[in-house]
């Protein structure tokens, strides 16, 4: 009759344990890199959520013929200098797209920009005549989404995934 020895048994377990953790914490580390990868957060989700509502239910008319009184009203006058809109100067039907208020308004050359968020993310409308082509930011690496609502009228967000 054969016995193993019970060292050689022990280290076999110790090693089928060892190998067991190591698969266990290798499936759950690429369980989170695809969770990661393509389940979009959800501030991201509710900014674009915000857009879509506004696409759908406000004229986008009214609110740049508003901007463009904001504009008469409040110039850039140099390159550093953004002229800020009371947040109660702001139409209701945008600052109420989002759970909370936009956190800034201002004047950046011929358009009014909106943002909303904090920390490490951002995301705006940009306001403009109707031949204002050029999206917000685009030159920034922070800002790559850019969506056009209507001619003029954008919305831009920090993020690397594009618009669910």
């Amino acid at each position: 009759m054969s016995r193993e020895s019970p060292v050689g048994s022990g280290i076999q377990t110790i090693l089928i344990i060892i190998a067991a953790v190591f698969f266990i914490i290798f499936t759950a580390i690429i369980c989170l890199f695809l969770y990661f990868w393509f389940v979009p957060p959800k501030y991201l989700v509710d900014a674009d959520k915000g857009f879509k509502k506004a696409k759908a239910t406000i004229d986008p008319e009214p609110l740049r013929a508003w901007a463009l009184d904001e504009l008469k009203r409040r110039h850039q006058t140099n390159d550093f200098d953004f002229p800020t809109i009371p947040d109660v100067e702001i139409p209701k039907y945008i600052k109420n797209l989002y759970a909370y208020p936009p956190e800034q308004a201002f004047v950046e050359g011929d358009t009014i920009d909106i943002m909303w968020g904090g920390g490490f993310f951002h995301w705006a409308f940009r306001i403009g005549n109707t031949n204002c082509s050029e999206p917000f930011l685009s030159q920034n690496s922070e800002y790559p989404y850019n969506f056009e609502w209507t001619n003029g009228i954008y919305y831009t967000r920090e993020a690397n995934r594009k618009l669910q």
